[in-house]
């Protein structure tokens, strides 16, 4: 019994060598998603100025990772569903929530929300990992 645990230990070595490397982490992609957007975080607000003037602000609330599928050289395609809102900046609360029960959007904390498909490419070099939209 007692060769039996440096036996487990070994093969399981082996096996996280051979899967450990499996393309993005969830924290790497989802990481890669806000920079890429202008995002800071989930759930922050980011300002959206033009010409110094905020025009509005945008959030992500959510990001899922639907599919990681590896495409050859470092890359992979990432697919996922991003819960995005916006609110316009000389809107009124009473404005946007009728905006949004006009078209269809949910209405949260003053943010038309709408869950919209992305598709990302990854890509790992010397230096870590890039992503741009598809």
């Amino acid at each position: 019994m007692s060769i039996l645990r440096p036996l487990a230990a070994i093969s399981t070595a082996l096996l996280l060598a051979a899967c450990g490397n499996s393309g993005p982490s969830d924290r790497t992609i989802r990481s890669c998603i806000l920079d890429a957007t202008g995002h800071e975080r989930l759930g922050k607000a980011q300002s959206n100025v033009i010409m110094g003037m905020e025009v509005s602000r945008s959030v992500i609330d959510d990001i899922i990772i639907n599919n990681v599928i590896e495409t050859g050289d470092n890359q992979w395609q990432i697919h996922s569903l991003i819960t995005v809102g916006a609110r316009d900046a000389h809107s009124s609360d009473q404005d946007n929530a009728t905006a949004a029960q006009l078209f269809g959007f949910e209405y949260r904390n003053g943010f038309l929300m709408q869950d919209v498909s992305v598709s990302y490419l990854f890509s790992e070099g010397r230096n870590g990992w890039s992503c741009r939209e598809m």
